[in-house]
């Protein structure tokens, strides 16, 4: 116990679908930073990448939303050769 009454906890550990997602979460925030600093598209295209690792919902909505486009420029493309 240290002066302000806190205690260590022994035999800690992170469970095992976390450390992939903490890692790209770290990751991701590092290469914002670098890509607001350098002003690279690249390096913000690369954290953009590690972010959507770490979150599957934004994942399947960015789908989504990609399939809407699709499909309306697939009709869009039909109509045009009939």
């Amino acid at each position: 116990m240290n002066e302000k009454k806190r205690y260590a906890v022994e035999n800690q550990f992170v469970p095992e679908p976390f450390p992939d997602k903490v890692s790209a979460l770290s990751e991701f925030q590092t290469l914002l930073g670098e890509a607001i600093v350098k002003h690279d598209h690249r390096i913000f295209a690369a954290a953009l990448k590690k972010y959507l690792y770490c979150n599957k919902k934004v994942i399947s909505k960015l789908f989504d939303i990609f399939k809407d486009i699709i499909d309306d420029e697939m009709q869009k493309a039909s109509a045009f050769f009939d």
